[in-house]
């Protein structure tokens, strides 16, 4: 199989889907990560939106999967930020999510390639917590294929 000749199901080439991954997204799109100095945090909902693009509808072209007793969900006490008392966090995390997309070839070969991830979240709500954990191991999975490079690697910023 010829490497250059695949594409993805949405039709682009790898160097195009490489182009699209690290494509700058709207200026809402990124953030500052509170607490830590001259880091940007990525709004997941366009990193969805952009693999969409790129490989097709979540569940055809690309997707994740994970095991259940891979998430682990803690619970602590902490104080609040007002002195006054505790609140109760969860603590989600997943030790692994393999991160999948499928490229297409010259006929009918489709090859299915994955990736694998931790992640973790915490949260007052448990839920959020947990789905905290999915998307940051598939934001963690995603960087590893180009998405956003240019932030990681500190060419772009909030």
């Amino acid at each position: 199989m010829d490497i250059k000749k695949l594409k993805t199901l949405a039709g682009l080439s790898l160097d195009e889907a490489a182009a699209r991954l690290d494509q700058e997204l709207p200026k809402d799109a990124y953030k500052a990560v509170p607490g830590a100095v001259g880091l940007t945090d990525i709004d997941p909902n366009y990193m969805r939106k952009t693999l969409n693009e790129i490989f097709g509808l979540c569940g055809v072209g690309w997707g994740y999967k994970y095991d259940p007793v891979d998430m682990h969900v803690a619970v602590e006490n902490r104080p609040r930020s007002s002195g006054n008392g505790t609140r109760t966090v969860h603590l989600a995390s997943l030790k692994r999510l393999t991160f999948w997309y499928r490229l297409a070839g010259d006929g009918s070969d489709v090859v299915t390639c994955e990736i694998d991830a931790s992640g973790g979240s915490d949260n007052d709500v448990e839920a959020y917590a947990m789905k905290g954990a999915i998307t940051n191991a598939l934001g963690n999975a995603v960087s590893n294929i180009g998405f956003q490079e240019s932030v990681y690697l500190g060419k772009r910023s909030h």
